[in-house]
C-alpha cells in the first residue's frame, strides 16, 4: 500500500498528528523566530548618540552636532569622538551589543557586519542541516539543533568582546536554521498531499505568532544580555520531544528502512486508536510501483534534468529575494519613523493574516499564483514606502501612512515567503528533498546576509534599500511563472518524477477519507492510474 493512503487511513489529523503538529510548530517556529529576529534588538545600530565633550572644558571651545564629530572653536572638525560617545536610547534602560562594544562612528559598519555574520551562520545551517537530516534523519538533527541553540545563545549572553560575540552569534544562526527547515520537512512528510497545504499554512501562522510575541519580550527586557538568555533557555524544554516525536516514515522508506517505517506507523495507529486493514503495511511503498528502487543520487544529478534544473534555480532566486525583503522590512522597524518596538509589533502582527490568507489561496488557487500575486504586492508597496516623505509640504505627518505601506509590503512578502516554504519542499524528490530544500534555504540566507548591508546604502540615498527590495520582488514574480504547480500533486520520489512535475495531474480520492466508512473503500490513484 502507498504511504499516502496509509496516512489517510490513520486519520490525517488524528490525535497523534494533532499533538505532533502543535508541539513541533511551537518548538520549530517560536524558538528560532525569537533568535532570528532577536538580532534587531541585540544588534540595533539605530540608537542615537553624540560625541562626549572633554572633561573640565568649556563648551565655548568644543561643541557637538549630534554626530560622530566635534567642533573645536566652531571651526576645526575632529572626527570619531576622541573623548568617547554618549548614547541616547529611546528608553533609559535600553542597551545593545552596539552600545556595549562601541560599534559606532568609525566602527559603525561592524554593527551591520555582525548581523550579516549571524545570517552567514543561518546560511551554513541551511546546508549542513539539510545534508545531515538526509543522512542521519530528521529527528536527531531537529532535537540536536535545539540543544545547540540553547548552548550558544547563552554563550552570546556572556560574550566578553566583539570577536567572541560574533563567533557565538554565528553558531546561534547555524542552529536556528537546523531547527526551522528540518522541522518543516519532518512536519510535512507526515501528511498526505491534500493535507500539506493546510499543515504548512497553519505552521506558518505559528511562526507569525512567535514573531509577534517577541515584541513584548524585547520591550520588557531591554538589556540585551538578559534578553538573549530568556529567548535561548526555552530551547532546552524541547528535549523531552525526543520521546514523543517520530522519525519521518517517508524518509525511512527512502533509506530502505521499511521495518522502522512500519514501527512508526504502528505507533501512530495505536495512539490514534484506529485499525489498518490486514496486510496494509506488508508492501508499504512511497513509489507508484513497489518494484521501483531508488538509486543513490546527490544534487549534482539535477543538472541532468533540464526542467528540474530550471525549477531549482527559479526557486533559489525566489528564496533569496523573499528572505532579503522579509528580513529587510523587519530590520527596518528601527529605520522607519516612530517607536521601533511598536513598529516591530505591527510588522510582526501583519504576518498572522498573511499566513491565514495563503491557507486559502494555496488550497484553492495553488502555490504558483499565490507566490506571484504576493511578490507583486510586496514590490509595489516597497516602492511606495521608499518615496513617501515623512511629512507633506504643509507639515502634515505622513508617518502612519509610511508604517501602513510598510505593513502591506511586509504582508505581501510574508505571504510569498510562506508559499515558498511549502513550494520548496514539493518540487524536489524525496531522495534529495532536504538537500534541495536546504539549498533553497541557503539561497534565502544569502538574502538574509545582504539585507542588513543594504541599509548602509541608506546613508548615501535613503530610499535605496526599499528600491532594491521592490525591483527584486518584481523580477522574482516574473520568474515564478515558469515554476510547475504542485497543488494536490504527489511528492515526487525520483529525479524523473520531479522533472516531469509540470505535467503531473493531481491526486484524486474516490471518497472522503475522513469518513470512517469511506476509509475502507478509499483507493489511492497513482499518476499511472489517473
Amino acid at each position: 500500500m502507498h504511504l499516502d493512503e496509509v496516512l489517510h487511513r490513520l486519520g490525517d489529523w488524528g490525535r497523534y498528528e494533532l499533538i505532533f503538529f502543535i508541539l513541533l510548530s511551537i518548538a520549530g517556529t517560536w524558538l528560532p523566530a525569537w533568535q532570528i529576529f532577536g538580532v534587531i534588538f541585540v544588534g540595533d545600530s539605530y540608537i542615537d548618540q553624540e560625541c562626549k565633550l572633554p572633561a573640565n572644558d568649556s563648551q565655548e571651545n568644543y561643541q557637538t552636532d549630534g554626530t560622530c564629530k566635534l567642533l573645536f572653536q566652531n571651526e576645526t572638525v575632529i572626527d570619531d569622538c576622541p573623548y568617547g560617545v554618549d548614547y541616547k536610547p529611546s528608553y533609559p534602560d535600553e542597551n545593545s551589543a552596539v552600545t556595549e562594544y562601541g560599534l559606532v562612528c568609525d566602527r559603525a559598519f561592524l554593527a551591520e557586519t555582525s548581523q550579516s555574520i549571524f545570517f552567514a551562520g543561518v546560511l551554513v545551517g541551511a546546508y549542513v542541516g539539510g545534508q545531515l537530516s538526509d543522512v542521519i534523519g530528521r529527528k536527531p538533527v531537529f532535537i540536536g539543533s535545539l540543544i545547540g541553540e540553547a548552548i550558544f545563545g547563552i554563550l552570546v549572553a556572556v560574550s566578553w568582546d566583539y570577536v567572541s560575540f560574533i563567533i557565538f552569534w554565528f553558531f546561534v544562526g547555524m542552529f536556528e536554521n537546523g531547527i526551522n527547515i528540518v522541522m518543516y520537512v519532518l512536519l510535512l512528510e507526515l501528511f498526505a498531499p491534500d493535507k500539506r497545504s493546510v499543515a504548512g499554512a497553519i505552521d506558518n501562522v505559528f511562526w507569525g505568532v512567535g514573531v509577534t510575541l517577541l515584541a513584548p519580550i524585547a520591550y520588557f527586557l531591554k538589556g540585551w544580555r538578559l534578553f538573549t538568555v530568556i529567548i535561548s533557555l526555552p530551547c532546552l524544554l524541547a528535549i523531552p520531544l525526543w520521546f514523543f516525536v517520530v522519525e519521518s516514515p517517508r524518509w525511512l522508506l527512502s533509506r530502505d528502512r521499511k521495518d522502522d517505517a512500519v514501527a512508526v506507523l504502528r505507533k501512530i495507529e495505536k495512539f490514534n486508536k484506529v485499525e489498518l486493514p490486514e496486510g496494509a503495511l506488508d508492501n508499504l511503498t512511497v513509489h507508484e510501483n513497489s518494484t521501483i528502487k531508488v538509486k543513490s543520487v546527490n544534487f549534482l544529478h539535477v543538472f541532468k534534468k533540464p526542467r528540474l534544473l530550471l525549477n531549482s534555480f527559479v526557486m533559489f532566486y525566489a528564496w533569496l529575494v523573499n528572505s532579503m525583503v522579509y528580513y529587510g522590512l523587519s530590520l527596518s522597524s528601527s529605520f522607519l519613523v516612530g517607536d521601533k518596538y511598536v513598529n516591530f509589533f505591527l510588522l510582526g502582527l501583519v504576518e498572522i493574516p498573511a499566513y491565514i490568507v495563503i491557507t486559502f489561496t494555496m488550497i484553492y488557487w495553488g502555490r504558483r499564483p499565490t507566490m506571484i500575486l504576493f511578490l507583486s504586492v510586496a514590490s509595489v508597496f516597497c516602492f511606495i514606502t521608499a518615496f513617501l516623505p515623512a511629512q507633506t509640504e504643509s507639515g502634515r505627518d505622513l508617518g502612519p501612512f509610511i508604517i501602513a505601506s510598510a505593513m502591506i509590503g511586509k504582508l505581501g512578502i510574508t505571504a510569498s515567503f510562506g508559499a515558498a516554504f511549502l513550494y520548496g519542499t514539493e518540487i524536489f524528490p524525496t531522495s534529495i528533498r532536504n538537500v534541495g530544500f536546504g539549498l533553497a534555504s541557503l539561497s534565502g540566507r544569502i538574502g538574509g546576509i545582504i539585507a542588513p548591508l543594504l541599509f548602509i546604502l541608506a546613508d548615501v540615498y535613503k530610499p535605496a534599500p526599499l528600491l532594491i527590495f521592490g525591483i527584486s520582488c518584481g523580477i522574482a514574480a516574473v520568474l515564478s511563472i515558469f515554476l510547475p504547480e504542485t497543488l494536490n500533486r504527489p511528492l515526487p520520489e525520483t529525479l524523473q518524477q520531479a522533472n516531469d512535475l509540470y505535467k503531473t495531474p493531481p491526486i484524486n480520492f474516490k471518497q472522503d477519507v475522513n469518513d470512517n466508512d469511506a476509509k475502507k473503500d478509499t483507493v489511492f490513484m497513482s499518476n499511472k492510474e489517473i
